[in-house]
Order: structure tokens, then C-alpha cells, then sequence
């Protein structure tokens, strides 16, 4: 088999692992995006669940404080305990009623322990007075449809009344906006209001824009703007999507995308007595889905990226398999890299840098009179400082840095993840280091230092002219000193 026949073969074997390594990241990425979806449109329905406690447990407290209020009131329990005169007893509420009124409180009842009715403040009307059916169920049925509140009236430690307070699920609702600054709305079970026109207070049932099973609550002012463009939008948009899961009565949340902007909407299901009565609806403008999105794509493109890189290195490598074997890669000497390993070292490393758009810094530095050195002492005890620095230098850069006999007397450190400033550092502790030793024979040696970055679209060897100047800059100055490149 000829060479170029192996080439093709090896080029079209490798590209076809490549392709196959993409469609593989592509089918894993989309998995861990909808993964990170699902977790978070499940964190989203906890966090609607916990508005909804906390409102709700705030018209608690609301309710227990009037209830404490009302239980100090030694009048008003003679009047529940002989409820003969109701006007009297109306006359005896109606200050409290006005105050609960102001929280949207509106519905207030007191029934004997049997569960006759006492006393109803706000009665909820129809608008089909010949619905006689629901007139006979109205307290099992709009109770339903209300967020209700129970307290005992104890006289005498007898147990004489029982104290009913209710509030719209429209005004619970409206509550939650003003909280938490979202779009939130209540749709209910159409089996609920089937056949009725019911109205409660100012509220009425219209047919929800999310599904034709659902209705919800709506305020009958002209003024009204809780319905805004892009919320119809979205229920619009989701109603097929979400059809099948409406009717399932369970928590459940999914997003839309509307003009370029991510919304949520999150679906928590009310239940009361096994009747599936609807949801409370939160929608909220949240752009972490886009996060999700770009996470996803970015992963795509590095991911894709990495494999043709590493398609195209393992084939150079396959073709210059003997001609790297060839080439040595450890100076026999100093045992630091040299210039063989550093072409490929920094070939990786700059394109690395490039890349990711990370700080990349050499060092070159020599040492100061060095052929005085070995015209004193002779060339072994040259070698033997020569090896004795290369120890001062092993221990003075960090593991991912690289350190080059560049040649002669003369080193090179290659630095990733470091801009100048970090360079310069690096580069006086290693000066600092060597002046501070004694060396074996010589005594105190001196380095120079030049330091340089690697600049946006710059060749290695650019940089390293660069660092050249500047240590011939710190011969100039009185050596023993590091110059940054300017």
C-alpha cells in the first residue's frame, strides 16, 4: 500500500470518528440541556408553591389577629351566644367587616356548631336566579372556589359558634403580584362553574385564553390591564403545548420564547375535598432558559471545536510519528525542555490562548558574565552552574509553566495563564532566588531578565523578540534586573 493510499485511509477513518463524536456530543448536550430545564422549571414550582404558603399565611396572621380581636369583645360573645336578635349582631360586626373589607376580605359568616347558618355579611349572589340547584349547594360550591378560613367562638368553654372568613382567589392573586412582581392569575375547573353565571362581589367567570376547560376570575372595571399584549401571547402560544397537562391537575411549569424574551409559567394545581378545582398561574419573565441555550450551544461549538482539533492532531501526529520519535525533546544537560519541545509547547499553548482569550507570558533571562565564568573557572564548572540554576528554576515556577534552555547560558520560561504584571512577579522571585544562593565553586551568580506578553494575534516569536529587547534593556541598566517589554 503506497503512502498517499494509507493517508486516505487514515484521513477518512479519523474524520469518520470525528462526525461520530460530534453527533454524540450533540445528543449529550441536549440531554444535559433539558436536564438543567427540568430541574429548573421544578425549582421554579417549588418557589410558586412557597409564594403561595407565605401569602397565604400572612391572611393567616391577618385572620387570627381580627379573631383575637373579635374573641375580647365580651358584647359581641352574649350576642352569638343568644343569636335571637341578627340585626344587633350585624350591627356588633359590621366595624370588623369594613376593616377586612380594606384587606379584600369579603365574605364573613357565622354558623352554629351544627352548621346552620347564623349570620352572612356578603352573601354571593347569582345572576341566574333559576339555577335553584346551585342555590341549595352554594356553600359547598363557592367555599370551593374561595380561600377559606375557619375559627371557633368559645362562651363559657362551650362551643357556640363557628366564625367563617373567605377571600377571592382573584384578590389572593393580585396579592402575589404585588410581592413578587410577576403575572399571576387564577383559572378554574369549568366543571366548577358549568351551567352558572356566578358572580362573587365585583368578580365573574370568563373562559380562560389557556384552555376551553378553564375559566378564570375577572375584575369588571374598565380600568383593568392585568392582561397585558404579551401575556396573551403566551397563553396563546402554550395552549396546545400544555393541553394534556391541564387536565392532569398536577404542579407543573414550561417556558415560551416571545420576541427574543424567555417567560416561564409555572402551574400550581388547588385542590380541595377531591375536587380538582384549578390552578393558581404564575408567568415570569426569565431569561436563565436562554442561559440554558447558550450553555448548550456553546458546549456544541467547544465540544465540536476539540474533536477537529484533536481529529487534526492525531492525524499530523499519525504522519510525523517518526520524525517527532526522531527529534529529542530533554536537554541532556539542565534536563528542562529544549527548542524542539518548546515549538511544540508553544504551538499548543498560543493557539490555547487565542482561543479562550487567556494571559500568556514569556521569560527569557540569561546569566550576567557568564563567559567570565568559564574563562575563571573552565567549562565543567560552567556546566555545573548551568545545572545548578536549572534546580533554582524547577523550583520556582508552578507545574503548568515551562522552562526552556533556549540556548548557551540562556533560558526561556513559557507561562500560561499569566499577564505581565504576574510574569513580572515570577520573574523577580526567580531573580531574587538565584541571587540569593551560593553556587558550588563560583559563589554568588547574577541573572537578567526580559518579560513579555503574548498579545491577541501574535506569534510566539514575536513575543519572545519582545522579551529579547527587554533583557538586553536590563543589561543596559546594570544587569541583575527584570525590564517588562514595552
Amino acid at each position: 500500500m503506497t503512502r498517499n493510499s494509507k493517508t486516505t485511509i487514515l484521513f477518512i477513518t479519523l474524520l469518520f470518528v470525528a462526525i461520530i463524536g460530534i453527533i454524540g456530543i450533540y445528543f449529550y448536550f441536549s440531554q444535559d440541556k433539558q436536564n438543567r430545564i427540568d430541574l429548573y422549571l421544578s425549582q421554579k414550582i417549588d418557589q410558586l408553591r412557597s409564594e403561595y404558603r407565605v401569602t397565604k399565611y400572612s391572611y393567616q396572621h391577618l385572620i387570627s389577629f381580627f379573631y383575637d380581636t373579635l374573641y375580647d369583645d365580651q358584647e359581641f360573645l352574649r350576642l352569638i351566644n343568644q343569636p335571637k336578635d341578627k340585626k344587633r349582631l350585624y350591627q356588633k360586626l359590621l366595624p370588623y367587616y369594613k376593616k377586612l373589607k380594606k384587606y379584600h376580605i369579603h365574605y364573613l359568616s357565622l354558623n352554629k356548631p351544627d352548621g346552620t347558618l347564623l349570620l352572612n355579611m356578603n352573601k354571593p349572589q347569582l345572576t341566574i336566579s333559576s339555577k335553584k340547584r346551585f342555590l341549595n349547594n352554594q356553600n359547598s360550591m363557592a367555599n370551593k372556589l374561595l380561600i377559606t378560613f375557619q375559627k371557633p367562638i368559645y362562651y363559657n368553654n362551650h362551643l357556640v359558634a363557628l366564625i367563617n372568613l373567605a377571600l377571592s382567589y382573584n384578590v389572593f392573586t393580585k396579592e402575589l403580584q404585588k410581592l413578587f412582581h410577576a403575572h399571576y392569575e387564577f383559572i378554574v375547573n369549568k366543571l366548577m362553574v358549568q351551567g352558572f353565571a356566578f358572580r362573587y362581589g365585583i368578580y365573574s367567570f370568563v373562559q380562560s385564553d389557556f384552555s376551553p376547560f378553564f375559566y378564570y376570575e375577572k375584575i369588571s372595571d374598565k380600568n383593568d390591564d392585568s392582561y397585558p399584549q404579551v401575556i396573551q401571547k403566551i397563553k396563546l402560544k402554550i395552549r396546545n403545548k400544555i393541553a394534556n397537562q391541564l387536565l392532569q391537575y398536577q404542579d407543573f411549569a414550561t417556558y415560551i420564547n416571545i420576541d427574543g424574551n424567555y417567560y416561564v409559567a409555572t402551574f400550581l394545581a388547588i385542590n380541595n375535598d377531591r375536587f380538582n378545582i384549578g390552578y393558581i398561574v404564575s408567568i415570569k419573565q426569565d431569561n436563565n432558559i436562554k442561559i440554558f441555550d447558550t450553555i448548550f450551544w456553546q458546549n456544541i461549538v467547544i465540544g465540536s471545536i476539540l474533536i477537529l482539533f484533536l481529529f487534526m492532531m492525531l492525524f499530523y501526529f499519525a504522519m510525523s510519528r517518526i520524525k517527532f520519535e526522531e527529534m529529542a525533546t530533554v536537554d541532556k544537560l539542565t534536563g528542562l525542555y529544549n527548542r524542539h519541545k518548546f515549538q511544540e509547547i508553544a504551538e499548543s499553548e498560543i493557539k490555547r490562548s487565542h482561543r479562550h482569550k487567556r494571559p500568556l507570558s514569556v521569560i527569557l533571562f540569561d546569566i550576567d558574565h557568564f563567559k567570565k565564568i568559564n574563562d575563571t573557572y573552565g567549562h565543567d564548572i560552567g556546566d555545573a552552574v548551568l545545572q545548578e540554576l536549572a534546580k533554582i528554576i524547577k523550583k520556582n515556577i508552578r507545574k503548568y509553566d515551562y522552562a526552556i534552555r533556549w540556548g548557551g547560558e540562556e533560558f526561556l520560561i513559557l507561562a500560561p495563564e499569566t499577564d505581565e504584571k504576574q510574569a513580572f512577579a515570577m520573574a523577580e522571585k526567580l531573580r531574587k532566588a538565584v541571587e540569593s544562593h551560593t553556587f558550588p565553586e563560583v559563589g554568588k551568580v547574577t541573572i537578567s531578565l526580559g518579560v513579555a506578553s503574548v498579545d491577541p494575534n501574535e506569534s510566539i516569536d514575536q513575543a519572545i523578540k519582545k522579551a529579547d529587547n527587554a533583557l538586553y534593556s536590563s543589561k543596559l541598566g546594570g544587569r541583575n534586573k527584570t525590564t517588562i517589554a514595552l
